[in-house]
């Protein structure tokens, strides 16, 4: 049985390289970035926010890979790899504990977007 391999990936603030959004994609790279970009032009949640900020100032976040696992394995990938850089201080964008798909936001995210 062949497993598709997801891959985990960061977002950075080019402007002070701090990592700001964990996630996780079967698309190349390049083709999430393009994604992430392209839909924070329509969506209001913290991560869109963030990138329609860089745009507006003439940055783009960059993307780096972090870790490829099974297509089984994401689930606990990615919730492992938020909760790592969330006690490394890092001020995430992610609306959720990860592991998900990115539907629910947290408490604290949801307070976030309701504030601004």
């Amino acid at each position: 049985m062949y497993v598709k391999s997801v891959n985990i990936y960061i977002l950075i603030d080019p402007r002070d390289n701090e990592i700001r959004y964990v996630g996780k994609t079967i698309q190349s790279l390049r083709d999430r970035l393009k994604g992430h970009v392209d839909k924070s032009k329509v969506r209001t949640d913290h991560r869109s926010l963030w990138i329609t900020q860089l745009l507006r100032l003439g940055y783009r976040p960059r993307i780096e890979l972090i870790q490829t696992v099974g297509s089984h394995d994401w689930r606990i990938a990615e919730p492992y790899w938020i909760g790592y850089y969330r006690s490394l201080g890092c001020d995430l964008t992610n609306g959720t504990e990860g592991g998900d798909g990115g539907d629910s936001p947290t408490p604290e995210v949801q307070h976030h977007i309701e504030g601004l």
